[in-house]
């Protein structure tokens, strides 16, 4: 289970926007890989189509997946800890942004879904948001030490 750790040197306040990953961290899945099941479960052919695809990109394949495949996201595998977590935050006043490599479409559909988030920041078709694009793009929105994170990847240390 994740658990949410206060940036260092930033005293756990409800000043801070704090930014939350979808993918192992909210959920106790990857949405990328629960589309991907959803695409080969209505045609195993799509199959054939993936590595033309990500041809052009990761971001482009998810959203080529996102075009093809709707997610159920009330039975999405929810961490509840981290769901309680958040909704004291929301009750306190905190700013609360889900930040995903995940495409737009399922991201926006889970903050609906959840009422929780104030903003949403996730992958389209060009940009694949992980990693250190995930990580410049907080700080150019926030500052280097003007958000908490809460997160499960290895790809986003650097976060």
């Amino acid at each position: 289970m994740p658990q949410f750790v206060p940036s260092k040197g930033s005293p756990h306040t409800t000043d801070l926007p704090l930014c939350v990953d979808l993918d192992g961290t909210l959920l106790r899945s990857d949405l990328f890989l629960e589309s991907i099941t959803g695409l080969l479960n209505r045609n195993l052919l799509w199959l054939f189509l993936l590595p033309l695809w990500l041809l052009r990109g990761k971001a482009w394949m998810k959203a080529k997946i996102a075009d093809k495949v709707d997610l159920d996201v009330e039975t999405l595998p929810y961490h509840t800890q981290l769901l309680d977590f958040l909704v004291e935050e929301k009750e306190r006043g905190r700013y609360l942004v889900l930040i995903t490599a995940t495409n737009q479409k399922y991201a926006d559909q889970v903050a609906q879904f959840l009422g929780l988030f104030s903003e949403v920041i996730a992958s389209d078709k060009t940009n694949n948001n992980a990693g250190a694009q995930k990580h410049d793009g907080l700080v150019n929105r926030y500052s280097l030490k003007g958000f908490d994170y809460a997160g499960n990847s290895r790809a986003d240390l650097c976060v």
